[in-house]
């Protein structure tokens, strides 16, 4: 790696931001909040302090298996990075602020990356470093003990070893690992398998370099199921994902349903142009807590289109494409969140950079005036969201604290939870490791009755306000109101 040449006041500069980046990150995150993010520190968690399982107490219609033996199951989120985590926690001995220093560590280290592959001039170098940071997602993202930021570094780590290497074996060893790690993090992923190899093609002299790959990414992609097994028993395939989940539905929707309808070819075609509609309008007319995201995104798009209509031919921007698409691939089949684009920020921020560069008649005052603007207006709105996050958190905590105490005081064993939005998943963390079986508004009276003997419990969570409610009333023996969530109540049931 060619480091910049700064001097030791620069690197001890640079080593104070990042000092302070991560003590801001720790402050806005105290406590867990969200809903994935239960899963993966309640996941480490048990591993590393409690009973040594790598096992989820969270159950599914789609996961649920017909022998009890076969339960607790696999963690919901089973990939590398939680591996990664716990190593971590063994070390820090708290689940979610190994998550954010794991987070702290991925995004410093792409964000060098970054700014090496922007400038090696060190005020260049250091205001690229400071905008990687700043960006509100890579911020936002850092609070939350989630896998994007390491899917961010392992995208960083393929295009700088892709750019600033020679297509030498050992650098197309290196790619493929990254990239075989990137698909057992995300299965999407895969296509890159089929988009690469193209990126090599300088005739005959590049097969064995397209070989090398090919084998070391199918190789993981073949035993990626036997290391790192799916949480799911009746999971979609891509192509049901695709063709058979209607748009706006839940990105759950595969959890919490095990069929749905067969449709004609003109049903998948409509369903897949719904999908269309449904992710560029969630793009780009966002108006929910997520719409600065979107839109940062969008702003730095525009640049990656001004740059491949201008310079599409080149294997640098050919190669940013292939994550672009992916990402575009990625919210049509399954949901429009900002965090998948997490991949995809590396490319775009190279992109824009590299359309700077390339447009050599600008105003260089005016360039340096708007960055310190936009550098300015992107540290505003990291505060925000940072104590936004951080209110959050403790409301998340009162609520998680509550349902752990009632579950100690009634000594419940096991709970079945009506799942509404992603918010209730911090109820099986509260309750772990009792088995917690999550089923969506409309599962069937009678399946749900089955599902209370299976599980030998009594015990349910459900919104007082939906239909489950009115049919459990004539049954219920006790109800208790869940003051820090609302609508919701546990109810004893006679089954």
């Amino acid at each position: 790696m060619n480091l910049p040449l700064m001097k030791l006041k620069s690197y001890i500069l640079l080593l104070a931001v990042s000092l302070l980046y991560a003590c801001a990150i720790f402050y806005f995150s105290p406590y867990t909040r969200g809903s994935d993010q239960f899963w993966y520190v309640g996941d480490v968690e048990r591993l590393v302090q409690g009973d040594g399982l790598n096992k989820t107490n969270n159950i599914f219609p789609a996961s649920a298996p017909n022998d009890s033996l076969q339960q607790p199951r696999t963690w919901v989120q089973n990939r590398p990075v939680l591996y990664v985590a716990a190593v971590a926690d063994y070390l820090i001995e708290n689940s979610h602020f190994s998550w954010l220093f794991i987070n702290c560590m991925c995004l410093f280290i792409a964000g060098f990356l970054f700014a090496n592959l922007v400038s090696k001039k060190t005020s260049t170098f250091l205001v690229a470093y400071v905008s990687f940071l700043l960006f509100p997602m890579n911020f936002y993202l850092c609070m939350q003990p989630l896998a994007d930021l390491f899917n961010l570094l392992m995208a960083t780590l393929i295009i700088y070893t892709f750019l600033n290497f020679k297509h030498s074996i050992r650098s197309i060893i290196c790619i493929s690992l990254f990239t075989g790690i990137l698909i057992c993090e995300r299965d999407n992923y895969v296509l890159l398998l089929f988009v690469f190899p193209f990126l090599w093609w300088k005739g005959k002299e590049s097969i064995f370099q397209i070989g090398y790959f090919i084998i070391i990414v199918s190789v993981i992609v073949v035993v990626k199921k036997n290391v790192f097994p799916s949480n799911l028993l009746n999971g979609l395939s891509f192509a049901d994902a695709i063709f058979h989940m209607p748009a706006n539905q839940s990105n759950m929707s595969h959890y919490l349903y095990t069929e749905f309808p067969t449709l004609s070819l003109a049903g998948k075609i409509l369903i897949v142009w719904e999908k269309i509609i449904a992710a560029l309008k969630h793009q780009f007319l966002s108006v929910g807590s997520g719409f600065v995201f979107f839109y940062s995104l969008n702003i730095l798009f525009i640049g990656y289109l001004f740059l491949f209509a201008k310079s599409f031919r080149e294997k640098r921007v050919q190669l940013i494409t292939a994550f672009v698409v992916v990402h575009l691939i990625t919210i049509v089949a399954f949901q429009n969140q900002y965090r998948y684009a997490a991949t995809m920020i590396p490319s775009l921020f190279l992109a824009n950079v590299w359309l700077l560069k390339s447009l050599k008649k600008l105003n260089q005052k005016l360039i340096l005036n708007s960055v310190i603007g936009i550098l300015v207006g992107c540290f505003l709105v990291c505060l925000f969201s940072g104590k936004m996050n951080r209110t959050e958190a403790f409301k998340m905590q009162k609520a998680t604290n509550e349902i752990k105490k009632i579950h100690h005081d009634l000594n419940i064993e096991n709970l079945l939870i009506e799942f509404d939005t992603g918010a209730c998943l911090n109820q099986a963390y509260a309750v772990s490791p009792s088995l917690v079986f999550y089923f969506p508004e409309n599962y069937p009276n009678e399946k749900l009755i089955n599902k209370c003997h299976s599980f030998h419990t009594k015990w349910l969570i459900v919104n007082k306000t939906a239909a489950i409610y009115n049919f459990l009333k004539p049954h219920i023996v006790s109800e208790q109101e869940l003051k820090e969530t609302k609508n919701k109540v546990l109810v004893s049931t006679s089954f």
